[in-house]
């Protein structure tokens, strides 16, 4: 035999081995094997459910929200405006001095009363005793 002829045969040789390992490496993909693999993917029907870009056009791009009010904006707004706790702080006082000033008012439209009840009082005296008021 030439040495071509051998090389060839010891090439088919080595060739037919290395596809024998080859083939047993390789597991054939069945009809049920891909019927378990495409059992957990997505149907149409699943993906109705979720927004299209139509959907997502009418909502607020970056670019419209630009328009708002950031945070910055708000907090230099509302700079001036006193926290909670000063807030909370001087409506204390304010309601102390109500609450003074309401019981200063029921002391005095008691006093009132004394005082309207003395002048009838006084102007009685004046007519029993025949004497001239002093104030007309």
């Amino acid at each position: 035999m030439s040495k071509a002829g051998r090389l060839d045969r010891d090439f088919g040789t080595v060739l037919n081995g290395v596809m024998k390992q080859i083939t047993k490496k390789i597991r054939l993909v069945t009809k049920d094997d891909l019927k378990k693999a495409i059992r957990d993917l997505a149907t149409k029907k699943d993906l109705e459910r979720f927004a299209t870009k139509d959907d997502l056009r009418r909502f607020a791009t970056k670019d419209d929200l630009r328009r708002f009010a950031t945070k910055d904006d708000l907090t230099n707004a509302f700079s001036h405006l006193p926290s909670k706790e000063e807030f909370y702080k001087k409506m204390d006082e304010v309601m102390g001095e109500l609450l003074t000033a309401r019981e200063e008012n029921i002391i005095l439209s008691g006093m009132k009363h004394q005082v309207n009840d003395h002048e009838d009082r006084i102007e009685l005296i004046e007519e029993k005793l025949a004497i001239q008021p002093l104030m007309a």
